[in-house]
């Protein structure tokens, strides 16, 4: 098991379910498994919260990708910029009866 704070994120990487996988927990959520080595999961794993970038988007993203203290959860419980609004569609979209299309 590997255990490293990056840029405020908790990332542990643990070993699979599956033989020879690897599972990525970014702030305590699983985020995905693969067959790699847990130095090239740590790795990739910096990369994909290096991608993700300080932009709150919870449209795309959910909390767990961000560093704590960065963002807040809207009424729908999509992470955004504190203070700002929520990009996730459903947040924007015109009338309610937009869900019932």
């Amino acid at each position: 098991m590997l255990r490293e704070t990056y840029k405020g994120r908790k990332v542990v990487i643990k070993k699979g379910r599956d033989w020879g996988t690897v599972a990525v927990h970014i702030n305590g959520v699983h985020c995905w498994a693969r067959v790699c080595t847990a130095e090239a999961a740590l790795a990739q794993a910096k990369r994909d919260i290096d991608f993700v970038g300080e932009e709150i988007d919870g449209a795309s993203w959910g909390p767990e990708w961000y560093a704590p203290g960065t963002y807040e959860i809207c009424d729908e419980g999509h992470p955004r910029a504190i203070g700002g609004a929520c990009t996730h569609s459903y947040c924007n979209r015109e009338t309610p009866e937009d869900d019932h299309v």
